[in-house]
């Protein structure tokens, strides 16, 4: 017998979509994926030095934080972008806990909301 698989979808409706990038190129949601075509961009344009893509921080024992960016600018200054559609009450614990624990990392938010559609630092 063939059963027919279905694709679960992720509970906020976001799709799996690649950027132009090999590092990371399938990212959670298609805003996920702009904002690392952004960054491409940036580091082309030798705005920022280096990035990496879904870096894991530890916060406490048994808890962590996924970021969706990690920066590395040109003058030495790390920076985390948080690309989100939905703020959850489990991910403002975290950033608190991240801010608190990494005081020297400015954490970025872009949101992708038509109300919220700017940068939260």
């Amino acid at each position: 017998m063939n059963f027919l698989k279905l694709k679960r979808r992720n509970k906020f409706g976001a799709i799996k979509t690649k950027c132009l990038t090999k590092l990371h190129p399938v990212h959670d949601s298609r805003f996920e994926a702009l904002q690392c075509n952004r960054i491409l961009a940036m580091k082309k344009n030798k705005e920022i030095n280096t990035y990496k893509t879904q870096i894991i921080f530890d916060l406490a024992p048994g808890i962590n934080h996924v970021v969706d960016f990690l920066l590395k600018h040109n003058d030495g200054i790390l920076e985390v972008i948080e690309a989100k559609g939905h703020s959850t009450y489990a991910w403002r614990i975290k950033r608190k806990l991240f801010e608190q624990k990494y005081p020297h990392i400015k954490y970025t938010v872009v949101f992708n909301t038509p109300w919220k559609s700017w940068k939260k630092k």
